[in-house]
Order: structure tokens, then C-alpha cells, then sequence
């Protein structure tokens, strides 16, 4: 994980700071950068989705809806983990 980690710092998509008193504890942030990124990669996978949805019939549209909003709390992110 803090490969991962390091990678995503040096390429200044996240800020990484140290715990005051524990040195084992570490804060991540999103920075400017790394939302800007986010927010592009959100975008073009909304709009591949729609693209590819574009040859459904309306039925078939519906029937998709209904799925994925069965589907919603399963995916829905969980809140941060707290130790």
C-alpha cells in the first residue's frame, strides 16, 4: 500500500502528513490536483456510460434504471474507518 501511496504523492495527486504523537499514523488528503484528475476521470466515465446506454430502447433504459438503483446500496462508498 505505500508504494501506491508514495506513487500518488510524488505525482502530487495526494498530500501525505504524519501523526503528531504516533508516528504509525498518517493523514491523506486529496489535493488540488489529484481532485482535478478525479473529477475528469468521473466525467468520462458518465459520458463512456451514456454513450454506451444510447442504443437502448426506453424499455430496455428502464429496466437498467431499476437495476443499478437495486444495485445503489451496494455500492454506495462507506463513510471513513475510524480506529
Amino acid at each position: 500500500m505505500s508504494k501506491l501511496v508514495d506513487g500518488l504523492v510524488e505525482r502530487k495527486l495526494v498530500s501525505r502528513t504524519s501523526g503528531s504523537g504516533d508516528r504509525r499514523r498518517v493523514s491523506l488528503e486529496l489535493t488540488g490536483r489529484g481532485a482535478a484528475l478525479l473529477d475528469a476521470a468521473r466525467q468520462a466515465t458518465q459520458a463512456g456510460l451514456a454513450h454506451r446506454l444510447e442504443g437502448l430502447d426506453t424499455r430496455q433504459r428502464r429496466r437498467v434504471g431499476s437495476a443499478l438503483r437495486s444495485l445503489q446500496g451496494i455500492f454506495r462508498p462507506a463513510g471513513p474507518r475510524r480506529s
